[in-house]
C-alpha cells in the first residue's frame, strides 16, 4: 500500500467519522428539542396549577366561614354599605381577589400559561364577574392603580360595559 493510497483510506475514515457525528448530533438535537417541549408543558401546567392554587386560597376563607362570605357578598354588592370596622378585611379581599386574576394575566401575556383562547376567556369571565358585582366599582377606582395597566383596562372595560 502506497502512501497515496494511505492518505485516500485516511480522508474516506474521515468523511465517515464526520458523517457518523452529523447523525449523533441530529438524534442529540431531537432528544434535546423534546425535552424541551416536555419541559415547557410542564412549566406551563405547574403555572396554571400556581394559578388555581391562588383563587383555591382566595376562596376557602369565603367557603368556611359565613362571616366572611357575608363580608365578601355585601363588598360585591354594595362596597360603601360596609362597615367601618370591616372595610380593612373587604379591602384585603378584594385586593386578593385582583391580584389572582392579574396574576393569571400576567402568566399569559408572559406566554408561560398558554392555553387556546386562555386570554379571551380570562378577559370574558373576569368582565362576567366584574358585571355581576356592582359593589366592586368604588373600590377599583380608588385602586386601579396598583395594578399594571393592561389588566386595569380589561377592568376598566368590563365596569363600563352595558349589561
Amino acid at each position: 500500500m502506497t502512501l497515496q493510497d494511505l492518505g485516500a483510506l485516511g480522508e474516506l475514515v474521515g468523511a465517515v467519522a464526520v458523517v457518523l457525528s452529523l447523525l449523533y448530533l441530529a438524534a442529540q438535537i431531537r432528544v434535546n428539542t423534546r425535552q424541551m417541549e416536555e419541559q415547557s408543558k410542564a412549566l406551563q401546567l405547574a403555572s396554571l396549577n400556581a394559578v388555581e392554587e391562588s383563587f383555591s386560597r382566595f376562596r376557602l376563607p369565603i367557603m368556611s366561614d359565613s362571616e366572611v362570605a357575608n363580608l365578601w357578598k355585601l363588598a360585591n354588592e354594595e362596597y360603601d354599605a360596609i362597615p367601618e370596622d370591616r372595610k380593612a378585611q373587604a379591602d384585603m379581599m378584594l385586593w386578593e381577589y385582583f391580584y389572582c386574576w392579574a396574576n393569571f394575566m400576567t402568566r399569559l401575556e408572559s406566554g408561560i400559561a398558554a392555553a387556546p383562547d386562555a386570554k379571551e376567556r380570562l378577559r370574558v369571565n373576569l368582565i362576567a364577574n366584574v358585571r355581576k358585582s356592582p359593589g366592586i366599582a368604588p373600590w377599583w377606582e380608588a385602586n386601579r392603580d396598583g395594578f399594571r395597566a393592561s389588566f386595569a383596562e380589561i377592568v376598566d372595560e368590563a365596569l363600563q360595559a352595558p349589561e
